[in-house]
């Protein structure tokens, strides 16, 4: 079957199948505690207005200021970040240095795999769209 054959129904199962596997695995998470560390830098960068924050994981905070407080953390102390940015710079340092990776090897390819799957469900939907709203399909190929 070619993917010009498959029928909306058919992504659309698809699509909440991929939902019901994440839902499962995102549940099974969430019974357990978080990391007092993360839902502190969470909360930091929530309140210092990470969220609108242009470049909030691309722009460097001050070293000094970061490894300042990395100690402070590593000391359990729960320092309050002097903005967004060195927060973020925290948070990531912490995701950096994980005994073991946030997606753990033996997942990493099931991961790689779904991301896949996403962007062909996205990219049959907007074809599918094109084709129902304007009549033609654009001669685009999906990003993978």
């Amino acid at each position: 079957m070619d993917g010009s054959s498959w029928t909306l129904d058919f992504w659309q199962n698809a699509a909440l199948h991929l939902l019901v596997i994440t839902f499962v695995s995102l549940s099974s998470l969430l019974c357990r505690r978080l990391p007092w560390i993360l839902t502190t830098l969470a909360d930091q960068l929530l309140k210092l207005g990470g969220p609108t924050t242009e470049g909030i994981f691309r722009v460097p905070a001050d070293l000094d200021e970061v490894m300042s407080m990395k100690s402070r953390f590593d000391q359990w102390e729960a320092p309050v970040c002097v903005d967004c940015h060195t927060a973020a710079s925290l948070l990531k340092l912490w995701l950096r240095e994980l005994y073991e990776p946030l997606i753990p090897d033996q997942l990493y390819d099931r991961w790689v795999t779904l991301h896949h799957h996403v962007n062909t469900i996205r990219y049959t939907i907007h074809m599918y769209t094109c084709k129902k709203i304007f009549g033609f399909q654009p001669n685009i190929l999906p990003d993978t």
